[in-house]
């Protein structure tokens, strides 16, 4: 695992943690996911470089930081807790975990929930249709409720990568590749 997603998934845990023992859990995850949306350089729409910039840059004065994003979330309906959360990320430096650390609270609520969590890596964002369809079919599969978590990757090309608990799934151009490799590979010994 990065290093990133290891610190991700320290503030991941502190705030599902948090989330839990409010109840607010769900709320949370809606916050924390709208919120990650505007900072997630691949999330389309809803990203806001202008935002990403100016909280990553050191030039800024930090109370301007708070200022600016107090503003901005409650403008947008961004709740206390994540609110609270967003200014402990500016205050450490750790704004541009927000889309790892979103990724990690959602795997850790789906433990807590006994979802399964599906990571899916693909080259670009997936449609709201192609995202419920993903969703539909693993849910089929495995006879449970499944969460996804999307992560774009844009090394990937084409097709999809799909983690649900610890088993991989490779749909990926490069995945089918490799796979072709290995068996031309083995038949020629």
């Amino acid at each position: 695992m990065p290093q990133e997603d290891v610190i991700a998934r320290r503030y991941a845990k502190g705030l599902a943690e948090h989330a839990a023992e409010e109840g607010k859990v769900e709320e949370v995850r809606r916050d924390l996911g709208s919120l990650a949306d505007l900072v997630d350089p691949y999330t389309g729409d809803y990203n806001i470089p202008e935002l990403v910039d100016f909280l990553g840059t050191p030039v800024a004065h930090t109370q301007a930081k708070l200022d600016v994003t107090d503003i901005i979330m409650e403008k947008i309906g961004i709740r206390k807790t994540v609110s609270d959360f967003l200014n402990v990320l500016i205050l450490h430096r750790r704004i541009s975990l927000l889309p790892r650390i979103n990724r990690q609270f959602n795997l850790i609520v789906a433990d807590l929930t006994n979802e399964h969590a599906a990571t899916v890596l693909t080259a670009h964002p997936l449609t709201a249709d192609q995202s419920a369809r993903l969703a539909a079919a693993l849910e089929k599969a495995l006879k449970a409720k499944v969460r996804l978590v999307q992560q774009v990757e844009p090394g990937l090309v084409a097709g999809a990568r799909i983690e649900v608990d610890g088993h991989l799934l490779d749909g990926t151009v490069v995945g089918k590749l490799e796979s072709l490799k290995r068996k031309l590979l083995a038949a020629q010994e």
